[in-house]
């Protein structure tokens, strides 16, 4: 019985011919409007050169004893720390002395500088309150551990290569849209009342959409990554990891979708719900302006499933590997078996009433 509900749904999902040409065609679009706009803020073959940071730390504080163990591994870099005073390292900034400043006040990290938006500063920027944000985290062990090892390279990708992933994972999240025209179908033909007088339980509904949209949804992924190889050069590191999380990606994306459109009884305002909170994911995960030079908190960040997933992925291509790998696997498997869970029950509830 399931094989065949799963069956319908899928030549009625596959029907929603303009759905289908939107979820292809609109990640390409994207996907070269915003490599171009960002062409020259990531490169691929960008280094530093002689890059002069001034700080000034609060006395015995974990920064300052980080940046003084710290200072000839980012020397390797080409990255020259000089310790200074407040009022001295503002006017060396002023004068062209330094390209930025770094002060610790109220235990925070801020930065003078006066060309914000410049490469060499943005990533001066996120290097350092990374390792700040580290030691933090991690307490003294980091400081001991610091000292005998090296100071990890932060990899950029092209923007080609960035928004080509970034775009591929931002409309997979959008693949729920497959399955708007079978609960379309369903909600004209009271299909649902069919559904509650048969014999089949409410799981083995749920299966029936969630299947189909999955199998549509991966399919739409898998033309997208080709797509995207070949137009945009794009490298996918860490193969059989990226084609793992991804899948997983595509299903907690269902999930989360199919608990919307059975949220409320109108599918308009079920369609729209989805695109405002992935639209918001994706803005505070980095899917239109870079996570590396974004502007929002690194712990803002952390609220939004996508820029796990974007990351992961990112960083996959460029090093190989992730050390957010296991936070964005952990996050869309909640994601996937609570959404699941509600989706069910909001499902068999709304076919209920219906």
């Amino acid at each position: 019985m399931l094989w065949v509900m799963i069956k319908n749904n899928l030549k009625l999902a596959s029907r929603s011919k303009f759905i289908i040409v939107l979820l292809i065609i609109s990640p390409i679009i994207v996907m070269a409007a915003l490599s171009s706009a960002f062409d020259d803020l990531l490169q691929s073959n960008y280094r530093f050169e002689d890059i002069r940071i001034g700080y000034a730390t609060e006395d015995q504080s974990a920064l300052d004893v980080f940046l003084a163990q710290s200072a000839d591994m980012f020397a390797e870099k080409e990255i020259k720390l000089e310790k200074c005073n407040l009022e001295n390292g503002k006017n060396m900034v002023s004068d062209g002395e330094l390209e930025a400043f770094l002060y610790e006040e109220d235990a925070q990290v801020k930065i003078y500088t006066l060309k914000e938006n410049s490469i060499p500063t943005e990533m001066c920027q996120y290097i350092v309150e990374q390792f700040y944000t580290d030691c933090q985290n991690m307490g003294n062990t980091m400081l001991v551990d610091m000292e005998k090892g090296s100071l990890p390279s932060m990899e950029l990708p092209s923007a080609g290569n960035y928004y080509g992933i970034i775009e591929v994972i931002y409309f997979l999240s959008c693949g729920v849209l497959f399955l708007t025209a079978v609960v379309q179908s369903e909600r004209k033909n009271r299909i649902s009342q069919r559904f509650i007088s048969s014999p089949c339980s409410s799981f083995t509904i749920y299966l029936s959409k969630f299947i189909p949209c999955v199998l549509m949804t991966i399919l739409n992924t898998v033309i997208s990554m080709i797509a995207a190889t070949l137009l945009f050069d794009v490298k996918w590191g860490n193969f059989p990891a990226t084609v793992g999380v991804l899948v997983l990606g595509v299903m907690a994306f269902v999930a989360f979708g199919i608990m919307c459109l059975y949220l409320v009884n109108n599918l308009a305002v079920s369609a729209i719900i989805i695109f405002v909170v992935v639209w918001i994911m994706g803005f505070i995960g980095g899917s239109f302006e870079t996570y590396m030079f974004s502007k929002i908190p690194e712990s803002t960040k952390c609220l939004s499933p996508m820029y796990y997933l974007n990351r992961t992925l990112v960083e996959y291509s460029t090093m190989g590997h992730s050390d957010y790998a296991v936070r964005c696997v952990g996050c869309l498997a909640v994601i996937f078996a609570v959404c699941s869970l509600f989706g069910s029950l909001l499902m068999k509830h709304r076919m209920e009433v219906e």
